[in-house]
Protein backbone atom coordinates (compact mmCIF):
# COMPACT_ATOMS: atom_id res chain seq x y z
CA UNK A 1 0.00 0.00 0.00
CA UNK A 2 1.48 3.44 -1.19
CA UNK A 3 0.28 6.98 0.10
CA UNK A 4 -1.78 9.18 -2.51
CA UNK A 5 -1.04 12.45 -3.38
CA UNK A 6 -2.46 14.58 -0.61
CA UNK A 7 -1.30 11.60 2.39
CA UNK A 8 1.93 12.45 1.24
CA UNK A 9 1.65 15.91 1.85
CA UNK A 10 0.05 15.49 5.05
CA UNK A 11 2.74 13.18 6.27
CA UNK A 12 5.53 16.01 5.02
CA UNK A 13 3.66 18.61 7.38
CA UNK A 14 3.24 16.27 10.14
CA UNK A 15 7.10 15.28 9.66
CA UNK A 16 7.73 19.10 10.05
CA UNK A 17 5.38 19.67 13.47
CA UNK A 18 7.64 16.79 15.01
CA UNK A 19 4.66 14.29 14.41
CA UNK A 20 1.69 16.28 16.39
CA UNK A 21 -1.16 17.58 14.06
CA UNK A 22 -4.89 17.30 13.52
CA UNK A 23 -5.77 14.96 10.65
CA UNK A 24 -9.53 17.08 10.15
CA UNK A 25 -9.81 14.95 7.06
CA UNK A 26 -13.73 13.07 5.88
CA UNK A 27 -14.58 9.78 5.36
CA UNK A 28 -12.76 7.97 2.84
CA UNK A 29 -9.48 10.10 2.86
CA UNK A 30 -7.30 7.21 5.06
CA UNK A 31 -6.82 9.15 7.84
CA UNK A 32 -6.13 5.63 9.89
CA UNK A 33 -3.72 4.98 6.97
CA UNK A 34 -2.06 8.65 7.30
CA UNK A 35 -1.37 7.46 11.20
CA UNK A 36 -0.20 4.34 10.80
CA UNK A 37 2.37 5.59 8.35
CA UNK A 38 3.48 8.58 10.77
CA UNK A 39 4.01 6.27 13.59
CA UNK A 40 6.30 3.88 11.09
CA UNK A 41 7.91 7.02 9.67
CA UNK A 42 8.52 8.48 13.38
CA UNK A 43 10.38 5.22 14.43
CA UNK A 44 7.84 4.56 17.09
CA UNK A 45 8.58 2.02 19.06
CA UNK A 46 5.62 2.45 21.80
CA UNK A 47 2.31 3.59 20.13
CA UNK A 48 -1.00 3.59 21.62
CA UNK A 49 -4.37 4.78 19.43
CA UNK A 50 -7.84 5.35 21.51
CA UNK A 51 -10.66 4.65 19.32
CA UNK A 52 -14.31 4.11 19.42
CA UNK A 53 -15.26 0.66 19.59
CA UNK A 54 -16.62 -0.77 16.46
CA UNK A 55 -13.12 0.79 14.13
CA UNK A 56 -11.31 -2.63 16.03
CA UNK A 57 -11.25 -4.75 12.75
CA UNK A 58 -10.25 -1.32 10.48
CA UNK A 59 -7.32 -0.30 12.29
CA UNK A 60 -5.95 -3.93 12.36
CA UNK A 61 -6.61 -3.80 9.30
CA UNK A 62 -4.95 -0.88 8.24
CA UNK A 63 -1.70 -1.76 10.44
CA UNK A 64 -1.57 -5.23 8.90
CA UNK A 65 -1.12 -3.73 5.11
CA UNK A 66 1.93 -2.35 6.12
CA UNK A 67 2.84 -5.58 8.31
CA UNK A 68 3.14 -3.59 11.79
CA UNK A 69 1.30 -6.13 14.10
CA UNK A 70 -2.18 -3.99 16.46
CA UNK A 71 -2.64 -5.57 20.00
CA UNK A 72 -5.65 -5.43 20.77
CA UNK A 73 -6.23 -4.18 24.50
CA UNK A 74 -9.74 -4.92 25.84
CA UNK A 75 -11.04 -7.56 28.36
CA UNK A 76 -12.84 -9.44 25.58
CA UNK A 77 -10.04 -12.66 25.33
CA UNK A 78 -7.47 -13.98 27.00
CA UNK A 79 -4.86 -12.79 24.31
CA UNK A 80 -6.30 -8.98 24.27
CA UNK A 81 -6.13 -9.40 28.00
CA UNK A 82 -2.53 -10.12 28.12
CA UNK A 83 -1.90 -7.09 25.54
CA UNK A 84 -3.81 -4.57 28.02
CA UNK A 85 -1.78 -6.00 31.00
CA UNK A 86 1.82 -5.36 28.67
CA UNK A 87 0.36 -2.46 27.61
CA UNK A 88 0.14 -1.71 31.53
CA UNK A 89 3.38 -2.58 32.09
CA UNK A 90 5.45 -0.93 29.94
CA UNK A 91 6.20 -3.67 27.24
CA UNK A 92 6.70 -1.82 23.57
CA UNK A 93 4.51 -2.05 20.74
CA UNK A 94 1.86 -0.88 19.16
CA UNK A 95 -1.69 -0.86 21.20
CA UNK A 96 -5.69 -0.65 20.30
CA UNK A 97 -7.76 0.36 22.82
CA UNK A 98 -11.17 1.58 23.39
CA UNK A 99 -12.34 4.88 24.64
CA UNK A 100 -14.13 3.58 27.36
CA UNK A 101 -11.29 1.16 28.45
CA UNK A 102 -9.00 4.05 28.13
CA UNK A 103 -11.35 5.95 30.42
CA UNK A 104 -12.39 3.91 33.16
CA UNK A 105 -9.15 2.29 33.80
CA UNK A 106 -7.66 5.72 34.72
CA UNK A 107 -9.69 6.98 36.85
CA UNK A 108 -9.85 7.16 41.09
CA UNK A 109 -12.09 8.36 43.96
CA UNK A 110 -11.12 12.14 44.79
CA UNK A 111 -12.18 14.66 46.74
CA UNK A 112 -14.79 17.18 44.83
CA UNK A 113 -14.58 20.55 46.18
CA UNK A 114 -17.79 21.98 43.95
CA UNK A 115 -19.48 18.85 44.85
CA UNK A 116 -18.37 18.14 48.01
CA UNK A 117 -18.16 14.44 47.83
CA UNK A 118 -15.78 11.71 46.46
CA UNK A 119 -16.23 11.09 42.44
CA UNK A 120 -14.16 9.43 39.90
CA UNK A 121 -11.69 11.74 38.46
CA UNK A 122 -8.75 11.01 36.09
CA UNK A 123 -5.82 10.09 37.92
CA UNK A 124 -2.80 12.10 37.85
CA UNK A 125 -0.59 9.36 35.17
CA UNK A 126 -2.78 7.47 33.07
CA UNK A 127 -1.05 4.13 32.36
CA UNK A 128 1.16 4.28 35.59
CA UNK A 129 3.03 7.65 33.80
CA UNK A 130 4.99 5.36 30.65
CA UNK A 131 5.33 7.51 28.11
CA UNK A 132 4.43 6.29 24.55
CA UNK A 133 6.68 7.66 21.55
CA UNK A 134 2.98 8.81 19.75
CA UNK A 135 -0.27 8.71 20.68
CA UNK A 136 -3.15 8.70 18.22
CA UNK A 137 -6.48 9.90 18.79
CA UNK A 138 -9.43 8.33 16.66
CA UNK A 139 -12.48 10.42 16.53
CA UNK A 140 -10.74 13.38 18.59
CA UNK A 141 -14.38 14.75 19.26
CA UNK A 142 -15.58 12.32 21.96
CA UNK A 143 -13.82 14.26 24.61
CA UNK A 144 -14.83 17.94 22.80
CA UNK A 145 -16.71 19.03 26.47
CA UNK A 146 -13.62 20.62 28.39
CA UNK A 147 -14.79 19.18 31.43
CA UNK A 148 -15.54 15.79 30.56
CA UNK A 149 -13.87 12.55 32.64
CA UNK A 150 -12.77 11.41 28.66
CA UNK A 151 -10.41 15.07 27.91
CA UNK A 152 -9.32 14.68 31.51
CA UNK A 153 -7.63 11.31 31.14
CA UNK A 154 -6.40 11.60 27.58
CA UNK A 155 -5.24 14.72 28.39
CA UNK A 156 -2.88 13.45 30.39
CA UNK A 157 -1.57 10.61 28.86
CA UNK A 158 2.31 11.47 28.34
CA UNK A 159 3.67 11.27 25.18
CA UNK A 160 6.33 12.50 22.42
CA UNK A 161 4.35 12.70 19.69
CA UNK A 162 0.40 13.17 19.25
CA UNK A 163 -2.06 12.63 16.06
CA UNK A 164 -5.59 13.52 16.67
CA UNK A 165 -8.17 12.50 14.26
CA UNK A 166 -11.63 13.38 13.20
CA UNK A 167 -13.76 15.26 10.34
CA UNK A 168 -15.56 16.87 13.28
CA UNK A 169 -12.71 17.99 15.47
CA UNK A 170 -14.79 20.36 17.50
CA UNK A 171 -18.09 18.36 18.26
CA UNK A 172 -21.07 20.29 18.18
CA UNK A 173 -20.29 23.51 19.17
CA UNK A 174 -17.51 25.64 18.17
CA UNK A 175 -15.82 26.30 21.35
CA UNK A 176 -15.32 22.76 22.23
CA UNK A 177 -12.51 23.21 19.73
CA UNK A 178 -10.35 24.01 22.31
CA UNK A 179 -10.01 20.73 24.10
CA UNK A 180 -8.41 19.09 20.67
CA UNK A 181 -6.26 21.97 20.39
CA UNK A 182 -5.37 21.79 24.36
CA UNK A 183 -4.73 17.89 23.72
CA UNK A 184 -1.92 18.65 20.99
CA UNK A 185 -0.82 21.74 22.11
CA UNK A 186 -1.09 22.31 26.00
CA UNK A 187 1.57 25.10 25.99
CA UNK A 188 -0.15 26.88 23.39
CA UNK A 189 -3.37 26.55 24.69
CA UNK A 190 -3.47 25.92 28.61
CA UNK A 191 -6.96 27.95 29.82
CA UNK A 192 -10.68 26.89 28.44
CA UNK A 193 -11.88 30.13 30.11
CA UNK A 194 -9.27 32.14 28.36
CA UNK A 195 -9.46 30.50 25.10
CA UNK A 196 -12.99 30.77 25.03
CA UNK A 197 -13.46 34.13 26.07
CA UNK A 198 -11.17 35.72 23.46
CA UNK A 199 -12.71 33.67 20.27
CA UNK A 200 -16.22 33.33 20.74
CA UNK A 201 -19.62 35.25 21.19
CA UNK A 202 -21.55 34.25 24.04
CA UNK A 203 -24.43 34.80 26.41
CA UNK A 204 -25.91 34.88 29.79
CA UNK A 205 -26.84 31.32 31.04
CA UNK A 206 -28.35 32.01 34.74
CA UNK A 207 -29.14 28.25 34.80
CA UNK A 208 -25.56 27.65 34.82
CA UNK A 209 -24.88 29.93 37.37
CA UNK A 210 -21.91 28.26 39.84
CA UNK A 211 -21.73 29.06 43.43
CA UNK A 212 -18.52 28.62 45.39
CA UNK A 213 -18.89 26.79 48.23
CA UNK A 214 -18.33 28.47 51.47
CA UNK A 215 -18.57 31.86 49.40
CA UNK A 216 -21.25 34.13 48.00
CA UNK A 217 -19.11 34.58 44.75
CA UNK A 218 -21.05 33.85 41.93
CA UNK A 219 -19.28 32.68 38.90
CA UNK A 220 -21.96 33.79 35.53
CA UNK A 221 -23.13 30.43 33.83
CA UNK A 222 -22.63 31.22 29.56
CA UNK A 223 -24.17 29.68 26.36
CA UNK A 224 -21.45 29.83 23.82
CA UNK A 225 -21.81 30.90 20.40
CA UNK A 226 -19.93 31.33 17.16
CA UNK A 227 -16.29 32.61 16.24
CA UNK A 228 -16.25 35.83 16.64
CA UNK A 229 -13.71 35.80 13.53
CA UNK A 230 -15.15 32.72 11.72
CA UNK A 231 -11.50 30.21 10.51
CA UNK A 232 -9.22 32.88 12.97
CA UNK A 233 -8.53 29.64 15.09
CA UNK A 234 -8.12 27.30 12.24
CA UNK A 235 -5.76 29.67 10.82
CA UNK A 236 -3.30 29.53 13.37
CA UNK A 237 -3.09 26.29 14.73
CA UNK A 238 0.33 24.96 14.26
CA UNK A 239 -0.40 21.54 12.20
CA UNK A 240 -3.98 21.98 10.90
CA UNK A 241 -4.59 19.62 7.77
CA UNK A 242 -7.36 19.02 5.75
CA UNK A 243 -8.03 18.44 2.23
CA UNK A 244 -7.93 20.83 -0.40
CA UNK A 245 -11.03 21.99 -2.73
CA UNK A 246 -8.65 19.57 -5.86
CA UNK A 247 -7.94 16.66 -3.07
CA UNK A 248 -11.33 16.67 -2.14
CA UNK A 249 -12.45 16.26 -5.75
CA UNK A 250 -10.23 13.45 -6.26
CA UNK A 251 -11.78 11.25 -3.50
CA UNK A 252 -15.48 12.90 -3.44
CA UNK A 253 -18.40 11.24 -5.27
CA UNK A 254 -21.36 12.98 -6.37
CA UNK A 255 -23.16 14.09 -3.19
CA UNK A 256 -26.49 12.09 -1.76
CA UNK A 257 -29.61 14.06 -3.19
CA UNK A 258 -31.36 14.69 -0.26
CA UNK A 259 -35.49 14.22 0.09
CA UNK A 260 -38.05 15.04 2.46
CA UNK A 261 -41.57 13.52 2.85
CA UNK A 262 -43.81 15.64 4.88
CA UNK A 263 -46.16 13.06 6.96
CA UNK A 264 -48.78 14.03 9.40
CA UNK A 265 -49.95 12.27 12.74
CA UNK A 266 -53.05 10.02 13.10
CA UNK A 267 -56.06 11.36 15.35
CA UNK A 268 -54.54 9.49 19.03
CA UNK A 269 -51.15 10.10 17.77
CA UNK A 270 -51.86 13.84 17.41
CA UNK A 271 -53.88 14.37 20.46
CA UNK A 272 -51.32 12.95 22.64
CA UNK A 273 -48.84 15.14 21.05
CA UNK A 274 -50.68 18.25 21.83
CA UNK A 275 -51.31 16.87 25.61
CA UNK A 276 -47.46 16.52 25.77
CA UNK A 277 -46.85 20.17 23.87
CA UNK A 278 -49.55 21.90 26.06
CA UNK A 279 -47.06 20.78 29.02
CA UNK A 280 -43.79 21.77 27.76
CA UNK A 281 -45.55 25.26 26.68
CA UNK A 282 -46.86 25.06 30.77
CA UNK A 283 -43.36 24.63 31.82
CA UNK A 284 -41.96 27.87 29.13
CA UNK A 285 -44.18 29.79 31.02
CA UNK A 286 -43.03 29.36 34.41
CA UNK A 287 -39.98 29.71 33.31
CA UNK A 288 -39.82 32.95 30.96
CA UNK A 289 -35.70 32.81 31.41
CA UNK A 290 -35.45 29.17 30.14
CA UNK A 291 -34.31 29.35 26.46
CA UNK A 292 -35.31 25.91 25.91
CA UNK A 293 -37.38 22.97 26.79
CA UNK A 294 -36.07 20.51 29.40
CA UNK A 295 -34.24 17.81 27.78
CA UNK A 296 -36.54 15.10 28.98
CA UNK A 297 -39.81 16.98 27.93
CA UNK A 298 -38.12 17.95 24.29
CA UNK A 299 -37.07 14.14 24.33
CA UNK A 300 -41.01 13.35 24.79
CA UNK A 301 -42.47 15.30 21.82
CA UNK A 302 -39.61 13.83 19.44
CA UNK A 303 -41.20 10.36 20.41
CA UNK A 304 -45.08 11.25 20.14
CA UNK A 305 -44.08 12.08 16.57
CA UNK A 306 -42.48 8.50 15.56
CA UNK A 307 -45.59 6.71 16.58
CA UNK A 308 -48.17 6.27 18.75
CA UNK A 309 -47.06 5.96 22.42
CA UNK A 310 -48.06 4.56 25.08
CA UNK A 311 -46.49 5.62 29.37
CA UNK A 312 -46.10 2.72 31.63
CA UNK A 313 -46.42 2.47 35.07
CA UNK A 314 -42.75 3.63 35.53
CA UNK A 315 -43.67 6.61 33.70
CA UNK A 316 -41.54 5.38 30.50
CA UNK A 317 -42.90 6.14 26.96
CA UNK A 318 -42.92 3.03 25.13
CA UNK A 319 -44.55 1.40 21.88
CA UNK A 320 -46.45 -1.43 21.05
CA UNK A 321 -45.88 -4.01 18.24
CA UNK A 322 -48.88 -2.25 16.43
CA UNK A 323 -48.11 0.94 17.44
CA UNK A 324 -50.04 2.81 14.90
CA UNK A 325 -47.26 5.58 12.65
CA UNK A 326 -47.71 7.93 9.60
CA UNK A 327 -43.96 7.38 9.51
CA UNK A 328 -43.45 3.58 9.19
CA UNK A 329 -46.81 4.03 6.98
CA UNK A 330 -44.62 6.56 4.48
CA UNK A 331 -41.36 4.16 4.79
CA UNK A 332 -43.46 0.98 3.70
CA UNK A 333 -44.98 3.65 0.70
CA UNK A 334 -41.49 4.24 -0.39
CA UNK A 335 -39.80 0.51 -0.30
CA UNK A 336 -42.77 -0.45 -2.17
CA UNK A 337 -41.84 1.57 -4.91
CA UNK A 338 -38.11 0.59 -5.31
CA UNK A 339 -36.66 -2.22 -6.63
CA UNK A 340 -36.98 -5.82 -4.91
CA UNK A 341 -34.59 -6.31 -2.34
CA UNK A 342 -33.14 -3.05 -2.77
CA UNK A 343 -30.71 -3.07 0.56
CA UNK A 344 -32.10 0.39 3.02
CA UNK A 345 -30.65 1.96 6.19
CA UNK A 346 -33.33 3.18 8.13
CA UNK A 347 -32.41 5.60 10.89
CA UNK A 348 -34.11 6.89 13.99
CA UNK A 349 -32.94 8.06 17.19
CA UNK A 350 -35.50 6.11 19.64
CA UNK A 351 -34.24 2.37 20.78
CA UNK A 352 -37.40 1.88 21.49
CA UNK A 353 -39.15 2.32 18.48
CA UNK A 354 -37.81 0.01 16.74
CA UNK A 355 -40.33 -2.44 18.49
CA UNK A 356 -43.22 -0.77 16.34
CA UNK A 357 -40.70 -0.51 13.29
CA UNK A 358 -39.22 -4.13 13.00
CA UNK A 359 -42.54 -5.57 13.60
CA UNK A 360 -44.44 -4.10 11.27
CA UNK A 361 -41.61 -3.84 8.72
CA UNK A 362 -41.17 -7.92 9.20
CA UNK A 363 -44.60 -8.14 9.08
CA UNK A 364 -44.74 -6.92 5.27
CA UNK A 365 -42.35 -9.45 4.13
CA UNK A 366 -38.74 -7.16 4.42
CA UNK A 367 -35.78 -8.99 6.14
CA UNK A 368 -34.93 -6.57 9.09
CA UNK A 369 -32.69 -6.21 11.60
CA UNK A 370 -31.62 -3.85 14.34
CA UNK A 371 -28.41 -1.94 15.21
CA UNK A 372 -28.86 -0.49 18.34
CA UNK A 373 -27.38 -0.08 21.95
CA UNK A 374 -28.98 -3.21 22.61
CA UNK A 375 -29.15 -5.30 19.76
CA UNK A 376 -26.86 -8.44 18.64
CA UNK A 377 -27.29 -8.13 15.39
CA UNK A 378 -24.54 -6.94 13.09
CA UNK A 379 -24.42 -4.67 9.84
CA UNK A 380 -22.60 -7.12 8.24
CA UNK A 381 -25.80 -9.12 7.82
CA UNK A 382 -26.74 -6.48 5.50
CA UNK A 383 -23.50 -6.57 3.38
CA UNK A 384 -23.80 -10.52 3.29
CA UNK A 385 -27.13 -10.29 1.88
CA UNK A 386 -28.77 -11.93 4.85
CA UNK A 387 -30.64 -8.53 5.74
CA UNK A 388 -32.47 -6.15 3.39
CA UNK A 389 -33.32 -3.38 5.93
CA UNK A 390 -30.71 -2.21 8.51
CA UNK A 391 -32.52 -0.69 11.30
CA UNK A 392 -29.96 1.79 13.19
CA UNK A 393 -29.90 4.27 15.86
CA UNK A 394 -27.23 6.91 14.24
CA UNK A 395 -25.25 6.76 18.01
CA UNK A 396 -24.74 3.02 17.74
CA UNK A 397 -23.84 2.89 13.67
CA UNK A 398 -22.06 6.18 13.01
CA UNK A 399 -18.60 4.94 13.72
CA UNK A 400 -16.42 2.18 12.86
CA UNK A 401 -18.38 0.73 10.24
CA UNK A 402 -17.15 0.24 6.56
CA UNK A 403 -18.62 -1.99 3.50
CA UNK A 404 -22.33 -0.75 3.12
CA UNK A 405 -21.49 1.56 0.56
CA UNK A 406 -20.62 -1.67 -1.47
CA UNK A 407 -24.52 -3.23 -1.39
CA UNK A 408 -26.33 0.03 -0.21
CA UNK A 409 -27.25 3.27 -1.96
CA UNK A 410 -30.57 4.59 -0.14
CA UNK A 411 -31.07 5.55 3.73
CA UNK A 412 -33.93 6.77 5.13
CA UNK A 413 -34.36 8.92 8.38
CA UNK A 414 -37.55 8.61 10.13
CA UNK A 415 -35.77 10.97 13.13
CA UNK A 416 -32.30 12.64 13.26
CA UNK A 417 -30.13 12.46 16.19
CA UNK A 418 -29.80 16.08 17.78
CA UNK A 419 -26.11 16.02 17.38
CA UNK A 420 -24.87 17.15 14.19
CA UNK A 421 -21.80 15.20 14.33
CA UNK A 422 -23.40 12.15 14.83
CA UNK A 423 -25.98 12.74 11.52
CA UNK A 424 -23.03 13.75 9.10
CA UNK A 425 -21.10 10.25 10.39
CA UNK A 426 -23.97 7.94 9.69
CA UNK A 427 -24.62 9.72 6.61
CA UNK A 428 -20.90 9.00 5.86
CA UNK A 429 -21.30 4.71 5.99
CA UNK A 430 -22.56 4.87 2.66
CA UNK A 431 -21.77 8.02 1.07
CA UNK A 432 -17.92 7.24 1.13
CA UNK A 433 -15.03 6.42 -0.98
CA UNK A 434 -16.09 3.26 -2.46
CA UNK A 435 -19.72 3.74 -3.57
CA UNK A 436 -20.29 3.20 -7.29
CA UNK A 437 -24.20 4.67 -7.18
CA UNK A 438 -25.46 8.06 -6.59
CA UNK A 439 -26.35 7.83 -3.01
CA UNK A 440 -30.51 8.55 -2.02
CA UNK A 441 -31.53 10.23 1.57
CA UNK A 442 -35.27 10.64 2.72
CA UNK A 443 -35.80 12.50 5.51
CA UNK A 444 -39.51 11.71 6.75
CA UNK A 445 -40.36 14.85 8.55
CA UNK A 446 -44.16 15.16 10.60
CA UNK A 447 -45.44 18.62 10.18
CA UNK A 448 -45.75 21.56 12.34
CA UNK A 449 -44.11 19.59 15.50
CA UNK A 450 -41.08 19.72 16.83
CA UNK A 451 -39.06 17.85 13.91
CA UNK A 452 -39.42 21.32 12.49
CA UNK A 453 -37.67 22.76 15.57
CA UNK A 454 -34.90 20.15 15.92
CA UNK A 455 -33.74 20.45 11.72
CA UNK A 456 -34.16 24.42 12.33
CA UNK A 457 -31.57 23.87 15.24
CA UNK A 458 -29.07 21.71 13.56
CA UNK A 459 -28.77 23.51 10.58
CA UNK A 460 -27.87 26.45 12.84
CA UNK A 461 -25.02 24.53 14.62
CA UNK A 462 -23.94 23.34 11.20
CA UNK A 463 -23.31 26.60 9.47
CA UNK A 464 -21.61 27.80 12.47
CA UNK A 465 -19.37 24.83 12.71
CA UNK A 466 -18.73 25.51 9.15
CA UNK A 467 -18.15 28.96 8.98
CA UNK A 468 -14.74 28.35 11.27
CA UNK A 469 -13.94 25.67 9.17
CA UNK A 470 -14.73 22.82 11.95
CA UNK A 471 -16.51 20.84 9.46
CA UNK A 472 -17.25 20.28 5.80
Amino acid sequence: MKPRSYQTRALKELEAADWTGLLRLDVGFGKSAIAAWAAQKAGAESVLVIAPKRTQLGWEKTFNMLDIPLRAATKANKKEKANLDALFSGEPGYYWMTWELARSMNVELRYDGRKRRNVRKSVRNPFNGRVFDMLIVDEVQKMSHHQSQARAVVSRIAAKARLALSATPAGNQPVRIWSTLNLLWADKYPAFGRFSERHFDWEPNPYADYVIPGTDKVIQGKTWGAEKRPGFVRSVAPCWIEATPEEQAEVAQEPPVRHVIPVGMGAEQRRIYKEWEQQALAWLEDHPVAAALPITKEIRLRQATLGTPTVNEDGQVVYSPTSKSTKIDALLDLLEDMPPKEPVIVWTHSQRFMVPLLAQLRKAGYKAIEVSGRSKDSYTDLIDGRAQILCAVPEAMAEGTDGLQAVCATEVWLSLSTSVIINKQARGRIARQGQSRLVNSYLIQATDTIDDRVVGRLDDRFTALKESGFID
